[in-house]
């Protein structure tokens, strides 16, 4: 098996298993801008994870955060909070 097919199942294993909130994204209305240059962020990672470029996800967490992300975060909370989905 390639080494690539296995760090891609290895990070589709470790996603799988993180939790999952169904349904919620689809009442967040999240600026565009933001969400593309965060999904650039995100499969430049995975790009660079499955080649095995890289292995740090701490990296990735804090580029992702900077290129958008923490707003995004910002942004479903307030709109989460209006819907009575967070306190």
């Amino acid at each position: 098996i390639p080494e690539t097919l296995k760090r891609q199942v290895d990070m589709d294993i470790k996603t799988f298993a993180m939790p999952q909130y169904d349904g919620l994204d689809q009442l967040l209305s999240l600026d565009q801008q933001p969400l593309a240059d965060v999904n650039d962020v995100m499969n430049e990672f995975d790009i660079k994870y499955i080649l095995g470029e890289t292995t740090d996800y701490d990296g990735f967490v804090e580029s992702w955060l900077n290129a958008g992300g923490q707003q995004l975060i910002d942004q479903a909370t307030e709109q989460w909070k209006s819907l009575g989905l967070l306190k």
